[in-house]
């Protein structure tokens, strides 16, 4: 009978130490998570106005290029830095703000055609990577070209 309380008495103990484990455990996840949560809101965040733009018809006999204008604005508290912009095709090329763009500021990437090196129908991708938090934004552009 002895042996069978101190079996209880040890059950009891383990199972009070296994739930304090576990409530520290949970109140440390708690901390980590609001610390993550202050870094997101830290971090630039970019908000394009458009994320796509069609040119319509393109004469190619008429005109040299075609552009346009992707604004975008920095919705976070940290400048946006646009790293660097890809472009799917070698009749695409890119302009972009290169200084950082400060919160609630605005900045800009322009996309420019060269008809002379593409026909018919085209859709384009442009890849923007910056050090926002979303770090690859995906614009896109298309057109005929005639």
């Amino acid at each position: 009978m002895y042996y069978t309380n101190i079996f209880f008495i040890m059950r009891y103990i383990t199972l009070i130490t296994i739930s304090f484990i576990l409530l520290l455990g949970a109140c440390g996840n708690k901390k980590a998570s609001s610390k993550e949560a202050e870094q997101v809101t830290d971090m630039p965040q970019i908000i394009f106005v458009k994320k796509e733009h069609s040119f319509g018809k393109i004469d190619k006999n008429r005109t040299d290029s075609v552009s346009f204008d992707f604004v975008f604005k920095n919705t976070g508290d940290l400048p946006i830095i646009i790293q660097k912009v890809d472009v799917s095709c070698g009749c695409l090329s890119a302009i972009y703000t290169e200084a950082p763009v400060k919160k609630d500021s605005i900045g800009f990437v322009k996309i420019v055609v060269n008809p002379k090196k593409v026909e018919g129908h085209f859709k384009k991708s442009i890849f923007v990577k910056s050090n926002a938090i979303k770090d690859v934004e995906l614009l896109k552009v298309d057109g005929i070209v005639f």
